[in-house]
């Protein structure tokens, strides 16, 4: 047996300490890399392999795709098999926002352990090469990176955050040292607030990534709430904790929707149902509202930024004419683009120049419609110059608006937003008044607004009947949304079954008010099973980004391709046999056809 033979052997050996560290994953008969790339997924990081005893990506590897996807549990076993390899751990969002901080040296490693625990934050630590990794997670958002340096009391400190990798326990440094899980007080790395890290690190310079912002008000968190965050509230408390998390961050100025992202993922994470984990934060909300009645009359949305570029191209969207058949399908992509920009630069406004990622499975989600559908709207859209293709690579395709979008600053007022900016999520919506809360503009990507429901063009009809002083016929209102009068007729048929909207004397009038519209949408979504819709779609894309992760992977390792099913085979197979035998008959016709032509 060659000495690499039995390195690669003696790597692979499951050891009492792998076993101590890695529970239940290391007693599978896993390798101790698949069992350590076992746990760390099922913490909720994003895992992917590296070659042995590096830390850069294979010729051609596409790892940045596991910037926007984690792949399936199942598919761990499969990634990390085979020959030994590294174990990389991608922070960011799609770690349920990691941060790690990087000391470079064994005494500042043990300084930063040291500062954690006194801050009352269980630790989860890895021993590096040179010094540690501590992993963190930020309740407020994705943290910007701080590189070496720009702290005078820590100058070798590093802070990885948004968009990078680091190597996991398990994993070898070029030099040799096997990378260990130190110190693991918790199941998965706590987390803690943007002022709680300042306070943990005085010396750093905590800020957000600019995508992202900050959701919280206060830091001191009951740390049961932190725990249903965290996902490790047990069956039969999660109905009641929810409740009591949900009045508790009201109370401390949280808002709404960022509470409803954080506690209904949490649940989520506990085993508890999305509707029912849904209709329990909206009971704390109305008695939320309810008890504070006297000092907030009613549910008004947050400022918005009046130049704020998504909500001056929504507001182009709105007032654009879209005709044709497609005309509906068109405006709700443009919308979902302003949904995605307002995600990646939420402060960009108009007059800078940026670019913003939207793959064609998120703006699916958004739209409600399907991939095909989709992408031959972005096709007509960049056709009309609304939008333009600004760069595309292996982390997909940026977009940025084209010449045909004018944006008039002037032209918006004192807006509001009423938005639930997390991405991937069920329920995202968008909603804002000018100065003289004259135009208000919903954006169709609310689920009620799915085909299903309200179904797209609801959104236009509903916001001039909101905007409206007076009862309005459908001509006014086909005027008004930019839609044909036979299409205004089909969403307020829709509108008046949902109550949302009812037919008198003098037209058509609102059965709704502005402040109670986003819980009415909720119910419509939830009561029409527009919700359930969504999140099998939302399902079905997330197993199609894990096929392409699993296939990346399998490229860039040198495995063979994954086996297709029975039936997809079968049809292959039918398709091949089809395709032969329509080829074997071509030589002939062209022979005939040759006979004829000749009469030679």
């Amino acid at each position: 047996m060659s000495t690499n033979r039995r390195h690669s052997l003696q790597h692979q050996l499951v050891t009492d300490a792998a076993r101590a560290a890695f529970g239940d994953a290391a007693a599978l008969g896993l390798t101790e890399t698949q069992a350590a790339a076992l746990y760390l997924h099922r913490a909720g990081l994003n895992v992917f392999p590296l070659p042995y005893a590096k830390k850069t990506p294979w010729r051609g590897y596409q790892y940045k795709q596991f910037r926007y996807a984690r792949p399936r549990e199942s598919d761990i076993e499969i990634m990390f098999g085979g020959e030994p390899c590294n174990i990389a751990v991608q922070t960011g969002r799609v770690s349920g926002n990691l941060l790690v901080i990087d000391a470079e040296s064994h005494p500042r490693f043990g300084e930063v352990m040291a500062a954690v625990s006194r801050a009352g934050v269980p630790l989860w630590a890895v021993s590096t090469h040179r010094g540690g990794h501590v992993y963190l997670r930020c309740a407020d958002g994705e943290v910007q990176n701080i590189g070496p340096g720009a702290s005078d009391t820590m100058p070798d400190v590093e802070v990885h955050g948004h968009s990078r990798y680091v190597l996991g326990p398990e994993s070898r440094h070029p030099e040799g040292t096997i990378y260990t899980l130190e110190r693991r007080e918790c199941d998965e790395p706590p987390t803690v607030t943007l002022d709680q890290l300042r306070e943990i690190f005085p010396g750093l310079p905590f800020k957000l990534a600019s995508r992202t912002r900050s959701t919280s008000r206060r830091q001191d968190l009951n740390e049961r709430t932190v725990r249903l965050i965290q996902g490790r509230i047990p069956v039969g408390e999660r109905n009641n904790q929810l409740y009591t998390s949900a009045r508790e961050l009201l109370a401390r100025g949280w808002d709404e929707d960022a509470a409803r992202h954080q506690l209904v993922t949490g649940a989520v994470r506990c085993g508890y149902d999305e509707r029912a984990a849904l209709a329990t934060f909206q009971s704390a909300v109305k008695n939320h509202y309810r008890d504070q009645r006297e000092h907030t009359p009613t549910r008004k949305p947050a400022t918005a930024d009046p130049s704020a570029l998504w909500h001056l191209a929504a507001q182009w969207a709105t007032g654009e004419a879209w005709t044709g058949r497609s005309g509906s399908t068109d405006r709700a992509v443009f919308l979902a683009l302003c949904e995605r920009l307002r995600l990646e630069h939420p402060d960009a406004t108009a007059g800078q120049r940026v670019s913003w990622r939207a793959s064609v499975r998120e703006l699916s989600e958004l739209t409600g419609h399907t991939i095909a559908t989709v992408s031959a709207a972005l096709k007509r859209l960049q056709d009309r110059k609304a939008v333009r293709l600004a760069h595309r690579s292996q982390a997909g395709y940026r977009y940025t608006f084209g010449d045909a979008v004018r944006l008039s600053v002037s032209a918006a007022g004192d807006g509001a937003a009423d938005t639930d900016s997390s991405a991937g999520e069920c329920i995202t919506r968008t909603l804002y008044t000018d100065a003289s809360n004259s135009v208000l503009i919903i954006h169709s990507t609310h689920p009620a607004f799915d085909r299903i429901a309200l179904g797209v063009n609801a959104a236009g009809v509903l916001a001039v009947l909101l905007g409206a002083g007076d009862p309005l016929m459908p001509t006014a209102i086909s005027r008004a949304a930019g839609l044909t009068v036979w299409k205004v007729r089909t969403a307020l048929e829709r509108l008046e079954r949902w109550r949302l909207a009812e037919r008198v004397d003098a037209g058509w009038i609102a059965s709704v008010d502005a402040d109670q519209l986003v819980e009415r949408l909720d119910d419509v979504a939830i009561e029409s099973g527009a919700l359930e819709a969504v999140r099998a779609r939302r399902e079905k894309h997330q197993d199609d980004r894990a096929d392409r992760l699993l296939n990346i992977v399998r490229r860039a390792r040198g495995m063979h391709p994954r086996p297709v099913s029975r039936d997809v085979s079968t049809g292959l197979q039918v398709l091949a046999s089809r395709l032969s035998t329509r080829n074997s008959a071509r030589p002939a016709a062209r022979v005939r056809q040759g006979q004829q032509a000749d009469p030679q």
